[in-house]
């Protein structure tokens, strides 16, 4: 299937953007070999001569140790469905979409394969099972709509003998098939880009697959690829460590990324990637970004910030800055916003017919829903019903408008698979 193949060493302008976050710098990581890095425009505040970053301030504030979460505004909203089952068993790696028609989509791995259900009502609900060839797995699936067309792309790995620091896995390469709305029946897998990819974000637009994936096992550098029938192209993510990826109505993809201590958003064009600073701090572990883009291309995104690295077997007190965090660009500048001092699994998702956004985030027992048009103001509530949920993804109906969660749940017999709707 591949006929042409590209790895290139991305040219690449870094910008500085002054932001609510007086935290934000410039790259401070020197560029990767062949990656060149354009000065900031001279009118852009030029952050890397501070002695340290300071800590966030987030706007209409002034720069503090603890800086306080802007107080949740009153709503009234519809009331959220009680949880409805959309399938039993030991689930993991939840992936979900829903299409033009209202019609849900949904993959998980569950019970050791992955399983991809779908529903024209939420209620009742077909599955399909992918049987992998044999001595192969396949995992971490990812769901893209592309028209009346839905595209399913996974890992494929083979189990080895493993050994010390060896998880005993070894990547085979990301495998996608794809399927014809409403009716269609699934194509046979086919490789995308090279052996040993590992696929981290996916979106599928005219055509045309886009991924940011990494590379060696995991272990080596994160690109964003394409692959537009047999040509497959890379660009290299620099010091990318966790991706988000949406295509713009102009056909350009984003990426919202992070690299440990700041969380970036870079343009793709060709063969180059225009980069920009949205937070950046050396007193907290930023990871986890979610990308949307709005009308007019504005993107949306929210990260999490964290004083635990992850690394030990206790972990740290939590930090003043830590929680989940919003960025927009949508005013001309980045701005931000601490929407929880929890930080947590969260998703977002918007409604561009209304400016509507939409978070869910699992900071407590139950999971949380964060609302508002437009990011200035935030309205909070906590979703009954939702107890032992988590790995909780949230999804506009492009039909009807409402919202739909899905989220896996917790209990002795496994991890279960639930929808709850809001009109």
């Amino acid at each position: 299937m591949i006929g042409i193949w590209r790895r290139l060493a991305v040219t690449v302008a870094i910008v500085t953007v002054a932001t609510g976050c007086n935290a934000a710098t410039a790259a401070s990581t020197p560029p990767a070999p062949g990656v060149g890095v354009a000065a900031a425009p001279s009118a852009t505040a030029d952050l890397t001569q501070s002695p340290a970053p300071s800590p966030i301030t987030l706007p209409g504030e002034t720069a503090s140790p603890t800086p306080p979460s802007p107080p949740p505004t009153p709503a009234v909203v519809a009331a959220w469905s009680k949880p409805a089952l959309i399938r039993r068993g030991q689930c993991d790696r939840l992936t979900a979409a829903i299409d033009n028609a209202g019609h849900y989509h949904v993959a998980a791995v569950c019970d050791g394969g992955i399983r991809y259900l779908t529903s024209d009502d939420g209620k009742a609900w077909k599955e399909t099972s992918f049987v992998p060839p044999t001595d192969r797995l396949e995992v971490d699936p990812q769901l893209a709509l592309d028209g009346d067309t839905v595209y399913l792309a996974y890992n494929r790995l083979a189990p080895t003998d493993g050994g010390c620091g060896d998880d005993g896995l070894q990547d085979i390469g990301v495998y996608a098939r794809s399927r014809h709305l409403p009716n269609g029946s699934w194509s046979s897998p086919v490789r995308v880009g090279g052996k040993a990819d590992r696929v981290q974000s996916f979106r599928v637009v005219n055509g045309v697959l886009h991924l940011t994936i990494t590379t060696d096992d995991g272990s080596g550098p994160l690109y964003y690829e394409s692959q537009a029938g047999p040509v497959v192209s890379e660009l290299l993510i620099p010091n990318a460590v966790s991706t988000s990826l949406r295509v713009g109505d102009d056909g350009h993809p984003r990426i919202a990324y992070a690299t440990g201590h700041a969380i970036r958003y870079a343009r793709v064009d060709g063969a180059k990637l225009a980069i920009e600073t949205v937070a950046a701090t050396d007193k907290t572990n930023l990871t986890s970004p979610s990308l949307v883009l709005g009308p007019g291309d504005r993107a949306y995104m929210i990260w999490t910030q964290t004083t635990d690295s992850g690394g030990g077997c206790v972990s740290p007190e939590p930090g003043p800055l830590d929680g989940l965090y919003f960025g927009t660009d949508a005013s001309g500048r980045w701005t931000t916003t601490r929407l929880s001092r929890t930080p947590g699994e969260a998703s977002l998702t918007l409604d561009p017919s209304s400016g509507r956004l939409e978070v869910v985030v699992k900071n407590g027992p139950l999971l949380t829903e964060f609302s508002s048009v437009g990011g200035d103001r935030w309205a909070s509530t906590k979703i009954p019903g939702t107890e032992s949920m988590g790995n909780a993804l949230i999804r506009v109906n492009p039909n009807t408008h409402g919202v739909s969660v899905f989220a896996l749940k917790w209990d002795a017999n496994g991890s279960d698979i639930y929808i709850l709707t809001r009109p």
